[in-house]
């Protein structure tokens, strides 16, 4: 299943990360291997 976070403007501020990369963090796209959701970054997911 796909993890549920809640996206803050803060997010986009987080110094040396873009917003994709911070949400990367928090959701690993390695936890979607073998899913219908492999391949998608974790914005589209």
């Amino acid at each position: 299943m796909y993890e549920a976070i809640k996206l803050e403007k803060g997010f986009y501020h987080i110094t040396g990360k873009s917003f994709s990369e911070v949400l990367e963090n928090m959701d690993p796209s390695d936890n979607y291997r073998d899913t219908p959701l492999e391949g998608l970054d974790t914005y589209e997911r």
